[in-house]
């Protein structure tokens, strides 16, 4: 398909501009980390990717890092996650490392949800469609999800994404994504201040 190789071309243009704009993002989230937590500040988990191949994904660490790589996934009251985690896990901020895997081509910023190899083996004919294309930082599935609900549920996302891949689909996934960034940003953070406000109240 034409598009595969236009949307090659605009992942690696996009997220170029998007990875420049972000870094300072990044770099003082980095900071945050080590000094909350200790390095490492970046997490790296084996995904599985386009064509079913395995690759290393990259995230910035939410969990203590005494949590091993593959736990549960917690609920948003877990312990385990930091304080910067819950504000990197709330916003969607976490994810900005995987730019680095976009220009590795080995991630989109609009496909499937990256697999963990473990549940990929569990996968029926039918399921397996998802590796037709490589995985997204953010798609259907990321978008129509509740932050902490369980990742089987949500399979079908995929499944549609893949049996409509088209231009007018990535562009309505990337603007969507844009909105429920800016909003999740916004609340979140008028939620630390309504909450800051409250403690200073009370002093």
């Amino acid at each position: 398909m034409k598009y595969i190789k236009i949307k090659n071309y605009l992942d690696f243009l996009i997220a170029l501009l998007l990875a420049s704009a972000t870094l300072p993002i990044l770099a003082i989230f980095a900071l945050i980390i080590i000094i909350e937590d200790g390095p490492p500040f970046i997490i790296k988990q084996a995904r599985i990717g386009k064509d079913k191949k395995t690759f290393i994904l990259y995230k910035l660490r939410t969990m203590k890092k005494d949590i091993p790589l593959y736990a549960p996934k917690p609920t948003r009251e877990d312990e385990n996650i930091t304080k910067s985690g819950r504000f990197l896990r709330d916003t969607g901020l976490d994810e900005l490392p995987q730019f680095f895997n976009v220009f590795k081509n080995e991630m989109s910023l609009i496909g499937p949800r990256p697999e963990m190899p473990f549940l990929a083996e569990d996968f029926k004919e039918k399921e397996l469609m998802r590796f037709k294309v490589k995985p997204g930082i953010t798609g259907l599935w990321q978008l129509s999800r509740k932050t902490y609900q369980p990742i089987r549920e949500n399979i079908h996302y995929d499944l549609y994404y893949v049996e409509h891949f088209s231009f007018l689909l990535d562009l309505t996934i990337f603007l969507k994504s844009l909105q429920f960034f800016v909003y999740n940003l916004v609340f979140t953070i008028l939620s630390i201040l309504k909450s800051m406000n409250r403690n200073f109240l009370r002093l």
